[in-house]
């Protein structure tokens, strides 16, 4: 059969529909020709009543076998669609013409009720045939013209009221079917160019749904794996994997910040997808690389061990330190690396990962050599780490926390001249915990805003009652200038005390800016509007640097304690604090040199042209009520026990 559409999903819905439905006419039609045989046997030719439409209907029986097998199975090629149709449609008008001129032959034969049979022989296998190939439009009309219009003519030129009738009925049936079989095939041709529009759409969803999730797990800017897909990895191996098989490692890049900062973020850009495409080179059945954020990368090793750890790391650290050319640019980077194993069989994918991470902040922290793998004494530090976290959730803030005060002293007239205020934290349970330990726990645990806010108000009351010539310096995390709204929240304790702001100042470090520098200079512009003084402190080290100093919105310094207390390399350390210190005479910034413990350095920075001091040569932190007890001793100055 051939259609006047030659749309590939229309032949396949047609085929479909007519391989179930020529079983049923075939039927139809062995039955009824068999009818006919029955009531024309004694009255016709035994070639004509017998052995001709056995003939037929043993091909129609042949046929009907074979659209049944092709209905049991959907698995058809065009190619065969459009053949079958075709051979369909040639039978089908082989075998209209052949039943036809039968009937047509047997019609002369019998009484009138053998001739009435032969006219609704016509007219019953004419509405089967309609019905059942109502979805092959070209074929059914194909079928119905061959039988119907000579059937009509010959029953209206005979003589005869009856068979008159009948042609003019047969007529108007053919006419009505014709009718119903074109308004059928345009609904069902309509369904059809619906179901194939859903059916892309459906197609186009499940690619775009396939697209989206690939995107979800796909790094763009280096094509790696993303840390969730990484992190479902992990997943996936360790609960396949026996412990000791499998090996996580996280790769931070060493001074990409400054790269960063230097040449601008497409520069960077290109040179993590060019670290990205390097790693990529590593990747295996069983080695697998991600980005898992920033300037970390992330392996997973499946099936090594720790004795396989070192030569993993020298071989990524081998790609990393690879000389970078980008925009003529030549420079070389390096990277830290923690690793950690699956130790235990029940290892789920946090234990496994936060001992990465742990043994890369302590290998970022230390520094000894590139490569950190996690040990039993990392487990016993993580451990307490843990400990002091949960402790200090627990903890009852007011009663636990409290503020001591460093003196801080003017050398040109050795008198102290303000405090910075210091945390202290005596826990029930672990004793007392220094603040280097549990200021970047509450950090990282999302608690120090709030505890910020308990030293802040316990430091502000403890200044409220000191004379008005001593001003307090304050320790800010990065949290607490991360948003407007944490800066807010500063300003507005301070208000509470109705404390003058110019006897505040706020202490904040480089690493304050890192993530977001225009938020965090917006805040610490705002601290400065209201009157504060913002101080940069651990200046000299990893912490504070010369860009921030030239770049922040400060008034003053605080060189860190480890140019005081050094030994090694004392000329050079000196030499770097005389530049430190001509670079805040030429910035126009007061500086402050912190951990001075000794006279000889005192005399040494005051003859270095330094005019503010603080360390335990002077004085170690005071509790509120030695600084009550002293200014009350001293009628309100307070007075060294040191002569120098």
């Amino acid at each position: 059969m051939t259609s006047a559409h030659s749309d590939p999903t229309l032949h396949r819905a047609q085929h479909q529909f007519v391989a179930q439905q020529i079983p049923i006419l075939y039927g139809t039609l062995i039955i009824n020709t068999a009818a006919l045989c029955w009531t024309h046997y004694d009255c016709a030719p035994v070639w004509l009543s017998l052995y001709l439409p056995l003939l037929f209907c043993m091909l129609a029986l042949y046929r009907g076998v074979y659209w049944f097998r092709v209905s049991r199975s959907t698995a058809h090629s065009d190619e065969k669609i459009a053949r079958d149709l075709h051979q369909l449609f040639v039978m089908g008008a082989t075998a209209a013409t052949a039943f036809a001129l039968w009937a047509f032959a047997l019609f002369p034969y019998g009484d009138a009720y053998a001739k009435c049979h032969v006219a609704f022989y016509i007219g019953i296998t004419l509405a089967a045939c309609s019905v059942c190939l109502m979805n092959s439009r070209g074929l059914a009309m194909m079928v119905t013209f061959i039988v119907a219009i000579p059937f009509t003519l010959f029953f209206l030129t005979r003589d005869q009221p009856v068979l008159m009738a009948i042609g003019i009925n047969l007529l108007l049936v053919w006419l009505a079917l014709t009718i119903v079989l074109f308004a059928h095939y345009r609904n069902f041709a309509q369904m059809v160019t619906s179901m194939r529009s859903l059916g892309l759409q459906n197609a186009m969803m499940d690619k775009l749904s396939k697209e989206n999730l690939r995107l979800a797990n796909l790094d763009v800017l280096t094509g790696l794996a993303n840390r969730r897909s990484f992190q479902a990895l992990i997943n996936q191996e360790l609960k396949k994997g026996t412990p000791g098989t499998i090996v996580i490692g996280i790769i931070n890049l060493d001074g990409f910040k400054s790269v960063n900062d230097i040449y601008g973020h497409v520069f960077a850009d290109q040179v993590i997808q060019i670290i990205g495409n390097r790693l990529a080179s590593l990747v295996t059945h069983d080695f697998f690389v991600s980005r898992v954020g920033g300037d970390e990368f992330g392996v997973l090793n499946v099936g090594a061990g720790v004795a396989d750890i070192k030569h993993i790391g020298e071989k990524v650290n081998a790609l990393i330190t690879e000389p970078l050319n980008i925009n003529q640019v030549s420079f070389k980077i390096s990277a830290a690396i923690g690793f950690a194993v699956n130790a235990h069989l029940d290892d789920g994918i946090k234990n496994v990962y936060d001992r990465a991470e742990y043994a890369l902040r302590h290998l970022k922290k230390n520094r000894k050599g590139n490569v950190a793998i996690f040990s039993r004494q990392h487990e016993i530090d993580m451990q307490h780490r843990n400990n002091i976290e949960q402790c200090l959730r627990e903890a009852d803030w007011e009663s636990e926390l409290s503020m001591v005060f460093q003196p801080i002293v003017d050398i040109t007239t050795k008198r102290v001249v303000g405090f910075e205020a210091l945390a202290r934290w005596e826990s029930p349970i672990l004793g007392a915990i220094s603040p280097a330990k549990f200021i970047p726990i509450a950090e990282t645990s999302g608690l120090i805003c709030s505890i910020t806010g308990v030293l802040l108000h316990k430091a502000l009351q403890a200044a409220s009652r000191w004379p008005a010539q001593y001003w307090i310096s304050f320790n800010l995390s990065v949290h607490n200038i991360a948003s407007q709204d944490a800066a807010h929240r500063i300003l507005n304790i301070v208000r509470q005390y109705d404390f003058p702001p110019e006897r505040i100042e706020f202490e904040v470090t480089e690493t304050a800016f890192i993530d977001d520098l225009h938020q965090a200079r917006q805040s610490i512009q705002k601290l400065r509007d209201w009157g504060a003084s913002i101080a940069l402190d651990d200046f000299g080290t990893g912490g504070s640097t010369l860009s921030a100093a030239q770049q922040l919105p400060v008034n003053k310094i605080k060189i860190d304690r480890t140019f005081a207390i050094a030994t090694e390399f004392e000329r050079a350390n000196h030499a770097i604090v005389r530049s430190m210190l001509t670079l805040c005479e030429d910035l126009g910034l007061s500086c402050v040199i912190e951990g001075v413990e000794d006279l000889a350095k005192v005399q040494l920075f005051e003859k270095m042209g330094c005019k503010l001091i603080q360390g335990y040569f002077f004085s170690r932190p005071l509790s509120q009520r030695e600084i009550d007890q002293n200014l009350a001793n001293n009628h309100g100055v307070f007075t060294l026990s040191v002569v120098y």
